[in-house]
């Protein structure tokens, strides 16, 4: 099995910035068609989600880093 990589952002000043200011935060994905994908995202707690996800990012976890987990963010 192929390793599955997901894009991610590293948090930046820029981006915590961002996220403490809220709003939207919209991409636009050019299709084959020649039409667009739009996507929005709410900012809304963006910053406490990311101190959150950092918390239980294997770096910031205090355990073995085996089994399995489910996370509430």
């Amino acid at each position: 099995m192929s390793e599955r990589k997901l894009p991610s952002i590293p948090p930046s000043d820029s981006i915590i910035s961002s996220l403490e200011i809220g709003g939207v935060l919209g991409f636009a994905i050019p299709l084959e068609s020649g039409q667009f994908k739009v996507v929005m995202f709410s900012l809304t707690g963006g910053l406490k989600a990311t101190g959150r996800a950092l918390e239980l990012s294997p770096a910031g976890r205090k355990d073995d880093g085996k089994g399995l987990r489910a996370y509430t963010l």
